[in-house]
């Protein structure tokens, strides 16, 4: 898969992520099956690329400049 997740993404999608799947231990409503939504965060995560992204063409690396000489 095409990396296009930066850096500080990726650590937001990680901290989301186990932030949404800590909902299934913790809520009592129908609202902590939304903590399932956490897996695919991590997932994403893990591998630096995300499908929305590809669909938009979008990417949170940055681009580094190049230097001409």
């Amino acid at each position: 898969m095409i990396k296009n997740m930066g850096y500080l993404d990726s650590i937001i999608r990680r901290v989301l992520g186990f932030a949404l799947i800590s909902m299934l231990f913790w809520v009592n409503s129908d609202w902590k099956y939304l903590g399932l939504f956490g897996f695919v965060l991590i997932g994403t995560s893990c591998a630096n690329s995300c499908p929305l992204y590809l669909v938009f063409k979008w990417s949170s690396i940055k681009k580094k400049l190049s230097q001409s000489s």
